[in-house]
Formats: structure tokens, C-alpha cells, sequence
């Protein structure tokens, strides 16, 4: 348990499953008794895990609507600037 004590409430009620690995049957209630195991047994916490049916879309849900901040604007490899600067220009960029 490597966060701040006050932390682990908010972590264990909060906890959203997204992707295509997670839709592998029975990690929802693995990772649900794996957790609860975790929480003291006196206490009023019970781990709640969000696991929506489409959820292996969501990362892709997720890259879509920040690909479409402008914020994110300088952050892309447009083709011109990889005809410019080829491979490395990912590197500078990432690294």
C-alpha cells in the first residue's frame, strides 16, 4: 500500500475498470474481494468497482475526446514534422 493513508477510502470506492483486459471474466470480482480484503473489517468501506460493459471502447473514448482539446495541439507528430525530423522527433518530444 504505497499512497497516503488518507487516500485509501477514496481509492477503494473509486476504482473504474477501462480496456480490453479487464474483460477477461471474474476480474470484477477478484479485484472487488482482493480489495475488500485489504480494508480494515470494522470499518464502513466496502470497495466499489465501476465495470461498465463497454468499457474495452473506452480508452479509445478517452484518446478521442483529447485529441480533440486544442490544448493538446503541440503535443501531435504531424506528417510534415516527421518528413522533417524523422524518428527522433518522437524522442525529443517524449523524452
Amino acid at each position: 500500500m504505497a499512497c497516503e493513508a488518507s487516500m485509501r477510502p477514496d481509492l477503494a470506492i473509486n476504482m473504474v475498470l477501462t480496456g480490453g483486459s479487464t474483460m477477461f471474466p471474474g476480474l470484477e470480482d477478484r479485484l472487488r474481494s482482493e480489495i475488500g480484503a485489504l480494508i480494515p473489517p470494522h470499518s464502513d468501506l466496502r470497495a466499489r468497482i465501476i465495470a461498465p460493459p463497454e468499457r474495452h471502447h473506452t480508452v479509445w473514448f478517452g484518446g478521442f475526446i483529447l485529441s480533440s482539446l486544442s490544448t493538446f495541439d503541440d503535443e501531435w507528430v504531424t506528417r510534415k514534422r516527421y518528413d522533417e525530423y524523422g524518428a527522433t522527433l518522437v524522442h525529443k518530444m517524449c523524452f
